[in-house]
C-alpha cells in the first residue's frame, strides 16, 4: 500500500462513513471515483479484507482475457484467438496488475468492454450494444479521465465513416448514457466545490509536468520533483481547488514561452508511454543505467533479464499490434475502430507526462492484434461469432 494506492484506499474507507468521497479532509476531486467505489464496496462486504479486493481484480482480469478470445474469434481462428488470450494472460505486467491497488486493472477491463460492445453495435447495427458501450465508456472515464474525450472522438469518426442519419443515431445511442453518467459526477463536483470540474483536477498538474522542459516532461525527473515541490509551497496558502489553477497557468506559460521545445518532447513521451522495462511491476528499483554503470551484472541478473525481456516484448507488441490493426483496417470495414482508439490513446497522453503504466489498458488489444497480423491475409473474409 504505497503511492497512488494510498489515496484510493483512503477514499474507499471513507465511502461508507459520513464523509463520503473525501480525501485529506476535503471533498475528493483529485482522484476519479469508480476505482475507490469498486474497492470500497468489496471492503464493506468482506469485513475490510484487502485480499478480497485482489480476488475481485483477478476476476476482472480473467474476464478481460475472455474478451480477448471472443474479440479475436471475429478475425482469426478460435485456436489463434486462444493463443492471443494466453499471451495476454501470461504477460507479466497484465497478470500482476491484479495485485496492485491501482486503477489500471479495472480500466483495462472497462476499455475492453467499450471496444467489444462498440464493435458489435457497429457491425450488427444494434443500438443496444452502443448504449452499453456508452455506459462502459462513462465508467471508464470516471476510472481513467483520459477517456473523457473518447466519446466525441468516436462520434466524429461515426460521421466520417457512416451516412449522416446512421451516424447521428449511433452517436445519440452511445453519447446519451455517457453524458448522463459523467454528468452526475460533474454536478456533484460543482455542488461540493462551486467549480466546473469534469472528472478530476489532476490534469492541470500533469500538464505542468509534461511542459516542464528542464525535467524533459517527466513527472519523476529530479528537477521536476524539486520544481513541483516549490510550486506547492508557493501556493500553500491558496485554497486546495485553486492550487491546480496555478499549475495550469504555469503550464500554459511554459508552452507559450517555448512551444517548439514542448513539441520536441512528444517523440520522447511516445517512447516512454509504450516502450520500457515495466520495472515498477516487480518493484525493481535498479535501472539499466545503474546496472551497466556499476557493473552489477551478476547481482542484478534477474532484474536485467526481466527488464530486457519486457523492453523487447513492448517493442514487438507495439509494432506488430499496430501493423495488425492496419491489416484489419485494409480488409474489414470497421477496422478503423482499432486504429482510432490507438491514435486517440496516443494523442491524449502526449501533452501531459505519460509513463509506461498508462499504456497498460491498451496492452490486451496490442497483443491481440499482434497475433491477428499473422492470422489473417489480405484476401480473407471475416466470419463473425454470434
Amino acid at each position: 500500500m504505497e503511492r497512488d494506492a494510498i489515496p484510493y484506499y483512503d477514499i474507499a474507507t471513507h465511502l461508507f462513513s459520513d464523509h463520503g468521497f473525501y480525501l485529506n479532509g476535503v471533498p475528493n476531486v483529485r482522484r476519479p471515483p469508480i476505482y475507490p467505489l469498486f474497492m470500497g464496496i468489496i471492503l464493506y462486504f468482506s469485513n475490510h479484507h484487502l485480499e478480497v479486493v485482489r480476488y475481485g481484480q483477478i476476476v476482472l482480469n480473467t474476464i478481460t482475457v475472455l474478451g480477448v478470445y471472443v474479440l479475436g474469434s471475429h478475425f482469426i481462428s478460435k485456436k489463434q484467438a486462444m493463443g492471443a488470450a494466453y499471451l495476454v494472460l501470461f504477460f507479466p505486467p497484465f497478470t500482476l496488475m491484479s495485485f496492485y491497488f491501482v486503477s489500471e486493472g479495472l480500466a483495462t477491463f472497462l476499455l475492453m468492454g467499450v471496444v467489444c460492445t462498440c464493435f458489435l453495435g457497429l457491425k450488427k447495427n444494434k443500438m443496444r450494444f452502443l448504449v452499453c458501450a456508452g455506459l462502459l465508456l462513462a465508467l471508464f472515464s470516471l476510472t481513467r479521465p483520459v477517456g473523457l474525450f473518447l466519446m466525441p472522438w468516436l462520434g466524429g469518426l461515426f460521421f466520417f465513416v457512416f451516412p449522416v442519419k446512421r451516424a447521428l443515431k449511433q452517436s445519440v445511442a452511445m453519447g446519451l448514457p455517457f453524458l448522463l453518467v459523467v454528468g452526475m459526477w460533474v454536478v456533484r463536483n460543482y455542488h461540493v466545490t462551486h467549480h466546473f470540474i469534469p472528472v478530476t483536477i489532476g490534469a492541470d498538474i500533469e500538464l505542468w509536468n509534461g511542459s516542464y522542459l528542464p525535467g524533459k516532461g517527466e513527472m519523476e525527473h529530479p528537477l521536476t520533483v524539486e520544481a513541483r515541490k516549490k510550486i506547492f509551497e508557493e501556493f500553500g496558502s491558496v485554497p486546495y481547488f485553486d492550487q491546480f489553477k496555478g499549475f495550469r497557468r504555469k503550464a500554459l506559460q511554459n508552452i507559450r514561452e517555448n512551444p517548439v521545445g514542448y513539441l520536441s518532447l512528444f517523440p520522447r513521451k511516445f517512447l516512454r508511454l509504450y516502450i520500457g522495462s515495466y520495472g515498477f511491476i516487480l518493484n525493481s528499483k535498479v535501472s539499466f543505467q545503474e546496472i551497466f554503470r556499476e557493473k552489477l551484472f551478476k547481482k542484478s541478473f534477474s532484474a536485467l533479464l526481466f527488464k530486457g525481456t519486457m523492453v523487447m516484448l513492448s517493442v514487438v507488441f507495439l509494432i506488430l499490434g499496430v501493423m495488425g490493426m492496419l491489416r484489419v483496417f485494409k480488409i474489414e470495414g470497421h477496422g478503423w475502430l482499432w486504429i482510432g482508439v490507438f491514435v486517440y490513446w496516443t494523442l491524449i497522453h502526449l501533452p501531459f507526462s505519460p509513463i509506461q503504466r498508462f499504456s497498460l489498458p491498451l496492452i490486451p488489444l496490442l497483443i491481440l492484434f499482434s497475433v491477428v497480423y499473422f492470422g489473417v491475409n489480405r484476401n480473407q473474409e471475416f466470419t463473425y461469432v454470434q
